[in-house]
């Protein structure tokens, strides 16, 4: 697009059908984050309540959709360690968390109550770009394609729910 413009999937009014592609500004990094070039991401359940307009949650619209992506690293913040431009990653979720809560103290911090996710609560990885802090982001083997990485969130919370969080027994 040029001009610090990229095209970006919108959610853009908190009603039914309020999604577009739209042209928006390239994200502008932080000194820990990652500006990343999205190269997959998923459609979740969650982007068809947007679409439906049958959130549960609160939406900060205008907002780039998209929790669920990988990519490639373009640019690096200053104090950004253990990631080069051209690394290969996907992302986690919680794009925003107060870090100093019991949740976030204790590696729970999903549930922080200042949490903030990628697609609804900041702009996500429906576009060309995003920026991520890069104490969300996971290496990819080579091996994987982007396209099977997109899907690393939705196997982990099925992984923690059942492996991690419950005690499956017979019966």
């Amino acid at each position: 697009m040029g001009n610090g413009k990229m095209l970006g999937v919108v959610h853009y009014a908190l009603r039914e059908k309020a999604i577009e592609v739209r042209e928006c500004p390239m994200p502008q990094i932080k000194p820990d984050e990652v500006l990343l070039q999205v190269e997959a991401v998923s459609v979740c359940g969650s982007e068809v309540h947007h679409y439906f307009n049958t959130l549960s949650w609160p939406v900060n619209v205008p907002v780039i959709l998209g929790h669920e992506f990988c990519g490639v690293v373009a640019e690096k913040g200053s104090d950004v360690r253990g990631f080069a431009e051209g690394d290969r990653v996907v992302s986690e979720t919680a794009a925003r968390i107060c870090g100093a809560c019991t949740y976030c103290l204790t590696g729970e911090y999903n549930l922080c109550r200042k949490r903030l996710g990628f697609g609804y609560g900041v702009d996500g990885g429906m576009a060309q770009y995003v920026a991520v802090p890069a104490r969300c982001l996971h290496r990819l083997p080579d091996r994987l394609s982007f396209e099977e990485a997109a899907m690393t969130e939705p196997t982990s919370v099925a992984y923690n729910a059942v492996a991690v969080k419950s005690q499956i027994r017979p019966g």
